[in-house]
């Protein structure tokens, strides 16, 4: 996967070890001095002779606190103002959502005005080994979900292993709060698993960290001290991991809203709802790599230094909390880098007074904030008088709106007035959910959001500038697409009736593998995953984030759309070698990934890194039986391509250190290109007696053009509502491989069930194939013991594409699979080829119990190419 180019090509700019990598990081580095106050060394520290302010430390270690337990004062409720406290917790932190991961036994940092956790030794995020570093931060107050994702000391390419965290004041005597962690540096164990220890090593360093608070202040103060023990010198780049969140926007100091042009700047401020998050070091450094790319974190890089023996490096920097706006935390920064200017209040509103637009200010072509309108269409800035450049966003169809603004005195800005363009939507089968894309305005501006229940109806009202807009509605490969173009001059209704063309009575659509933002490569907000697989008729799904549980189920019962949809936790294990997908999970957020499969552990002091053969056994060990499914068997960070397997070898008796055969489904349809070769591995594995159930899954990663359920897979169980929905139906089901694939088409074989074991050597199959208008399947084959033995064709037209007798005469026990394909649709927002095919059934010649036809004696040749008809593999 592209985030595995990323992950090598930062290593490479980030390797500081003189000494040569271990495929194991060695654990039996020295401890750090115990801390008695002191520093250790002189280095950049204050001369030793210098008492040290414990009110002000500077870059000295904090003078400890006397008396101060090292768990400090358990956090009992808000503090005052010139009141700062940092304490174990003893009761639920009050930390809510998806991003929260502060728990019982973390520390709390906090004042009047901001709290922070900081966890304990231990660790719930699937990163790193250990904790000290920050998961979770608001303002005292905020009823909104956390955001925020995580900061950790870095050290080139490691993180900061933290071996003790305790109190060393706090703040009981009116001084600042502050929390310190002793270690040393330690490989993040997220990249030592992925990569399967390769590259990565210790540096051996000695490591602490001081997390300080001070009464009444916005920022955590944050100081770091490296030092080399080794007898040889270190090169060594320091600076934090910060991974804001995916529910926040950044602001850089230098570029603004986009960061383009220089990797420089001063500070850098993130916004998001609830809260906001500032950092900076209090002069100019560099980003190394961005979270735009496939790993989310902003890895700041104050330059490299190198550490001769003994020698000792200290950084300093800030971690600034908000209300949710930049400003908020843009003048705790701009303090921290010493910029004195006079400000005055100014308030920009605007005309019509719309909510929740930005509005980005610029000075003499530097980047100076960013706001976001209140409900009375006001927002409000602490700047130095003078004239700015305001970037406005406008209504959909308007774009951007650029104007000069003189900010001696409060501005109103002129905005088109919009109009209410309000889609409503009828579905007789559902809540009305529905994905709509409209387009079009002065602008021509694409935009694209879901309908929601209201009362019988699905409705979304969305304020556009007048023009004309076309409108599309979708609801997945079992409805007809509507489009239309749209004048909007005054408010307006588009009313949408959907029509179900391809019904599915007696089955179920499922999607077993796709993503949302716990995974380190999609954005996608839980909440909109849950509606895309309504929008899309998917009924079933399991959340298989990457190296991490996730259960969508509170967030599907907070939309109360439970009757509608059914989900299981579950994972996608994800080293380069190969991906598995386990459902259902059982998440405990008390542990690293909330219970996930760890690719790297740490047991008796050493690291162990699993292959795929220990993920399958760990899988098998879990006490609920879950669903192993191999994914995406070829193409990148693939288990056939990693081991060089091929159809024509024994999947028994082939070997390979990552070669393991104990997985029950696999993917036969993700990576489309891929399709026809896996039908060959497949026909291999079914030829020798290893029955896997073949599956078709969106792996989405997005929404636009990557829609879950795309392609998708049906179950023959039979429900009112979708949560009705048994998941011991669902696994049992897939073990016995009754699957239908489908992708934009329909498949059914009368009376017979995939999977199903037939006596006799002569049968016919009613095969029916079903597509949207929009789609249709052309061609139909039918694969018996690995070779294609029939084919019909059609032009797609009628209620049917296909509505075929199939006659077999068989002498032998075999195996049948039928296959439909068709061209990709065109003018539609599904970019997949249309497909269908069966999971196999099984023909027992003699009625005396059933054999693969390759089970013993010669394998059976494998030839499938004449499924490549319209071309779509590669």
């Amino acid at each position: 996967m592209k985030r595995h180019l990323s992950l090598l090509l930062i290593l490479s700019a980030l390797s500081c070890s003189d000494d040569a990598p271990t495929s194991t990081p060695d654990m039996s580095q020295p401890d750090m001095q115990q801390d008695t106050g002191e520093p250790d060394s002189a280095g950049d520290m204050a001369d030793m002779g210098e008492p040290v302010d414990p009110f002000n430390p500077g870059l000295n270690f904090t003078p400890s606190q006397e008396g101060v337990s090292p768990d400090g004062i358990a956090p009992a409720g808000p503090l005052g103002q010139g009141e700062a406290g940092v304490g174990r917790l003893t009761s639920e932190p009050g930390f809510t959502g998806i991003w929260a991961h502060c728990r019982v036994g973390d520390f709390k940092l906090h004042n009047a005005l901001i709290e922070v956790c900081i966890q304990s030794e231990t660790t719930n995020r699937n990163e790193v080994f250990t904790g000290g570093l920050i998961v979770d931060a608001r303002e005292v107050g905020s009823e909104a979900d956390d955001i925020f994702d995580m900061l950790a000391p870095r050290i080139g390419f490691n993180v900061l292993y933290a071996e003790e965290v305790e109190v060393v004041r706090d703040g009981s005597d009116g001084g600042p709060a502050v929390l310190r962690v002793t270690g040393r540096d330690f490989p993040i164990a997220y990249l030592l698993g992925v990569l399967g220890g390769r590259f990565l090593d210790t540096l051996g360093l000695e490591v602490v960290t001081e997390y300080r608070l001070w009464p009444d202040r916005r920022d955590v103060e944050i100081v770091t001290w490296i030092q080399n023990p080794n007898p040889v010198l270190k090169n060594v780049a320091p600076g934090d991991w910060l991974a804001v969140g995916d529910r926040s926007s950044i602001f850089y100091s230098s570029t603004g809203s986009e960061f383009t042009g220089s990797r420089r700047f001063d500070w850098l401020a993130t916004w998001g709802p609830g809260s906001s998050f500032g950092w900076t070091m209090g002069e100019s450094t560099a980003i190394l790599s961005l979270p735009v790319s496939d790993i989310p974190y902003t890895i700041f890089d104050p330059g490299q230094i190198t550490l001769q023996s003994g020698e000792e490096h200290v950084l300093r920097r800030w971690f600034a909390v908000g209300d949710g706006s930049v400003e908020s935390v843009r003048q705790t920064l701009l303090e921290r880098l010493e910029v004195d200017a006079p400000t005055r209040t100014a308030t920009i509103l605007l005309e019509p007074p719309l909510a929740g637009k930005t509005v980005e200010l610029w000075q003499d072509e530097t980047p100076v904030t960013l706001g976001v309108t209140d409900e009375t269409g006001a927002v409000v800035f602490e700047l130095a008088p003078g004239t700015y450049s305001a970037k406005v966003q406008g209504s959909i169809g308007e774009g951007s709106v650029e104007t000069d603004v003189d900010l001696t005195e409060d501005v109103t800005i002129n905005l088109e007035p919009p109009r209410e363009l309000t889609i409503n939507v009828t579905d007789p089968a559902g809540p009305g959910i529905a994905l709509v894309r409209i387009a079009g305005g002065p602008e021509n501006q694409a935009h694209e959001a879901f309908t929601m229940p209201e009362g019988l109806n699905g409705v979304l009202r969305l304020e556009v500038v007048p023009g004309t807009y076309s409108v599309q509605v979708t609801r997945g490969m079992e409805y007809e697409i509507f489009q239309s173009s749209v004048e909007v001059s005054a408010d307006t209704t588009v009313d949408v009736e959907l029509v179900q063309s391809v019904p599915t009575p007696g089955w179920i659509a499922s999607d077993f593998h796709q993503h949302m933002e716990p995974s380190t490569d999609s954005r996608i907000h839980v909440r909109d995953r849950i509606l895309d697989n309504i929008a899309e008729g998917v009924e079933f799904a399991a959340a298989t984030d990457h190296d991490v549980v996730t259960d969508l189920r509170p967030i599907l019962n907070e939309l109360g759309l439970e009757d509608y949809f059914s989900t299981v936790p579950g994972m996608e294990i994800s080293p380069t070698i190969s991906h598995v997908n386990v459902y259902p999970a059982i998440q405990d957020r008390s542990l690293r990934g909330n219970g996930t499969i760890e690719l790297a552990y740490i047991e008796n002091d050493e690291v162990q890194i699993r292959g795929i053969p220990e993920i399958f056994a760990a899988a098998r060990a879990m006490p609920n039986d879950p669903v192993v499914q191999l994914n995406h068997p070829r193409g990148s960070s693939s288990l056939f391509e990693t081991a060089d397997y091929e159809p024509d070898q024994d999947p028994r008796t082939f070997t390979h250190e990552q070669w393991s055969t104990d997985f029950d489904t696999l993917e036969i349809v993700n990576r489309v290109g891929s399709t026809c070769a896996l039908v060959a591995d497949w026909s291999t594995f079914l030829n020798t007696g290893l029955k896997k159930t073949g599956l078709g899954n969106s792996d989405s990663h997005s929404l636009n053009g990557d829609p879950a359920g795309s392609p998708r897979n049906y179950l023959p169980i039979d429900v009112q509502m979708p949560g009705e929905i048994q998941v011991d139906d669902v696994t049992a089901a897939l073990k016995a491989g009754r699957a239908i694939v489908a992708s934009h088409a329909f498949m059914t074989l009368g009376d017979v069930l995939p999977g199903d074991t037939l006596t006799g050597g002569s049968h016919t199959f009613d095969v029916r194939v079903q597509t949207p208008s929009w789609s249709s399947a052309t061609r139909l084959n039918v694969i018996v013991n690995g070779q294609v033995v029939q084919e019909f064709e059609s032009d797609g037209s009628g209620q049917f594409d296909f509505d075929q007798a199939v006659d077999l005469e068989l002498t032998q026990d075999s195996w049948v699979i039928f296959f439909a394909v068709g061209p990709r649709p065109q003018g539609t927002p599904y970019g997949n080829p249309t497909l269908a095919f069966s999971n196999p059934v099984y023909i027992d010649v003699d009625a005396n119990g059933w054999t693969a036809p390759g089970e013993t004696g010669t394998l059976p040749v494998v030839d499938v190419s004449a499924i490549n008809n319209p071309a779509f593999c590669d």
